[in-house]
């Protein structure tokens, strides 16, 4: 080196008297030394002239910094290389900075790859908890469907008063199971965002009225007054179904807590909501308890919980299925003097044009042990259990029908085939032909001049369950286990409106998945 200035002193800290005369590759790493860095660059400069370049150089003290370097080729006047010209620029912080940036970016990369990862992954846990649940129901509610046939069946005969209790106590027990199943199962689908909401106009007054029919029985057996109060218009827009859900959950709840006193379901219209409020008289909740208890799997103290059972999921679901209906939840209580349980819903719009049409409840038994005597009913009943299969053969067969037995929907087809049935009733999960398919493939060759009513059986675990029977072809569908009075009215209903009704001229529906 020739010469050496004040600006190149107070960045490599050497002075002129202490550099001048040495080589520049002093200021150079000990490694690109030996990897002849410094005099590539030379060569490089000599022959384009000029070379820019970045990297690591060393001070006097041993320590390093990032720099700019420009080496300049210097001729004379005939054109002959005299030596270099070299510029440094000290520009380690614009360097950190850029390499912070870039440690940043690749962990941002690699939290973006981890959150793309962790979401297939939840998405593929969902499908597969989705296919469990599915599953599950079906392994589950299958036997229990010849559980409570079977003691429909017997409850049916003539009993002793011993056999009678030791009968009614089995199916007290099977309905605890499976209400703590439907708890279970409807949980889940609430948590993998499976619950579908499909709003109609309707009367929550004269819903509250049939819940307080199905459960009059359990509160007449503890001496419990139960009620409906309604004031105002009260057609609320919401999930007929789900709307039941509550109220039968809310109504159970009261009178499981409710030794003595009543229970008054009020229904209040209100500018743009209508609310219901459930009214006991029993024993009231601890209010440090209050707000965790529409939390799963809360049931207020130990001892409660020991003395009256239940999964502890009802509320949960409850308070679900309110806000996804576009209301609210909430409770009032006092230890030992009773509970207000209250939830408002839509009001129905004012421009509907009256009541819109929807799935009719299937659950809701209406007929009695004769009500199919008399119409001379050929019915087929397709299913691969054996048990299910004479549950509902003797549950048909003992109301006057007539029934044959198909053990797939392959079989189903040929029966079909060869002879005319008034309803089929259909299960939707079994080898070979499943029901879906076995419904497509009849409605397809009956084409316009002819309609066999099908009742599907279906364990209910997906919300598509529905949609995939009615597209289909099904006229209606029950969910397992089935008593043998739903089943009875399910195919009274059918037969009737399938009387009324001409056939169906829609065309076979498509089940294959829908484009996103």
């Amino acid at each position: 080196m020739t010469t050496w200035n004040r600006g190149a002193q107070h960045i490599k800290g050497y002075t002129a008297e202490e550099i001048i005369g040495r080589h520049y590759s002093i200021l150079y790493p000990a490694e690109k030394i030996a990897a002849g860095i410094p005099g590539r660059q030379l060569e490089r400069a000599a022959a384009d002239g000029r070379l820019e370049a970045f990297g690591w150089r060393v001070r006097k003290d041993g320590s390093r910094f990032w720099a700019n370097v420009v080496i300049t080729a210097l001729y004379d006047d005939s054109g002959e290389l005299r030596g270099f010209g070299k510029v440094t620029r000290d520009v380690t912080e614009k360097h950190e900075a850029l390499d912070a940036l870039e440690r940043q970016a690749a962990e941002l990369g690699k939290a973006r790859d981890q959150a793309i990862a962790a979401t297939e992954a939840a998405e593929a846990a969902t499908l597969a908890k989705s296919a469990f649940l599915a599953t599950m129901s079906h392994e589950i509610r299958t036997p229990m469907n010849g559980v409570v046939g079977m003691i429909d069946l017997l409850l049916d005969t003539h009993l002793s008063a011993e056999q009678r209790d030791y009968a009614q106590t089995v199916q007290t027990s099977a309905d605890s199971l499976l209400r703590v199943i439907g708890d279970i199962l409807d949980f889940s689908k609430v948590e993998a965002g499976h619950i579908e909401i499909e709003p109609l106009e309707f009367d929550i007054c004269s819903l509250a009225n049939e819940c307080v029919t199905l459960l009059s029985v359990n509160a007449e057996a503890k001496g419990v007054d139960l009620s409906v109060e309604g004031a105002g218009s009260t057609l609320v827009y919401a999930d007929p179904g789900r709307t039941r859900q509550i109220l039968m959950n809310l109504v159970g709840n009261a009178i499981k807590f409710t030794d003595r006193g009543t229970i008054t379901i009020q229904i209040t219209g209100q500018s743009d909501l209508v609310a219901a409020s459930i009214i006991d008289t029993g024993i009231g909740i601890d209010p440090a308890v209050l707000p965790r208890l529409f939390t799963a799997f809360e049931q207020g103290d130990a001892r409660t919980a020991r003395a009256y059972g239940g999964s502890g999921l009802g509320l949960a679901i409850s308070k679900e299925l309110v806000e996804l209906m576009g209301g609210t939840i909430d409770v009032t209580s006092e230890a030992g003097t009773g509970s207000t349980f209250s939830f408002t819903l839509p009001r129905a719009p004012s421009t509907a044009e009256g009541s819109r049409p929807g799935i009719e409840a299937m659950s809701t038994a209406t007929t009695t042990r004769d009500s199919l005597r008399g119409l001379d009913l050929r019915i087929l009943v397709v299913d691969d259990s054996p048990v299910n299969q004479r549950v509902a053969a003797t549950t048909l067969e003992k109301r006057g029908c007539d029934v044959d037995l198909a053990v797939d929907g392959s079989d189903a087809l040929i029966k079909h085939t060869g002879a005319r049935y008034d309803v089929i009733i259909m299960d939707c999960q079994m080898p070979v032909m499943d029901g879906i398919e076995a419904t497509m493939a009849i409605r397809e060759t009956e084409g316009r001049e002819r309609h066999t009513p099908i009742i599907g059986l279906t364990a209910g675990a997906l919300p598509d369950d529905e949609r995939r029977c009615l597209a289909a072809g099904m006229d209606a569908y029950l969910v397992k286990p089935i008593n043998a009075a739903a089943l009875a009215d399910a195919v009274q209903h059918c037969h009737l409106r399938n009387q009324r009704t001409p056939p169906d001229t829609s065309p076979v529906h498509d089940l294959s998945p829908a484009s996103p």
